[in-house]
């Protein structure tokens, strides 16, 4: 009886040591891999920013490279505005339809009111008038009246009579 407890237990199984081993392999294939292949693809779109290229920066400014050296960029937010951003906030690169919508680039298939063709019916001719012929009615206020004296009144009557 001594030697069946003994066996039970000093049992040295490998079962837990496989299973902590497991853990720590599918930790690894499904956090820290992938996250550090996003990083490097990360790394490698941040490098390879080129001038006019539309991008999004990590706090959601959108603006296209004026210019890039080193370690920062110059993006150009608004027509003349220009803000110098570290490369490293660079979020995404826009595509195309991303730039359109984002309004950094023009819109082809949009319609400009420019390109309509004008026709007859549209339009209406109206006489030129000069600024000066143009008369604005002024309106007239009414005189002030007087102050009337009930014995000067013909209407009334005056009593006194002298």
């Amino acid at each position: 009886m001594v030697d069946a407890a003994e066996q039970s237990q000093g049992g040295g199984s490998i079962l837990p040591l496989l299973l902590l081993v497991g853990v720590f392999a599918l930790m690894y294939f499904l956090v820290i891999r992938p996250q550090s292949q996003r990083r490097k693809q990360m790394t490698q779109m941040q490098n390879a920013v080129e001038e006019g290229a539309p991008v999004m920066t990590l706090s959601g400014l959108y603006g296209t490279v004026v210019s890039s050296e080193g370690d920062s960029v110059v993006l150009e937010v608004s027509p003349g505005v220009t803000n110098r951003y570290a490369r490293a906030a660079i979020a995404k690169v826009l595509t195309d339809e991303e730039a359109v919508k984002a309004g950094l680039a023009p819109n082809e298939d949009a319609v400009d009111e420019d390109d309509v063709p004008v026709t007859d019916a549209a339009v209406v001719e109206s006489p030129a008038v000069e600024p000066s012929a143009v008369e604005t009615p002024v309106a007239e206020k009414p005189a002030p009246e007087a102050p009337r004296d009930p014995a000067a009144d013909p209407a009334k009557g005056s009593t006194d009579r002298s």
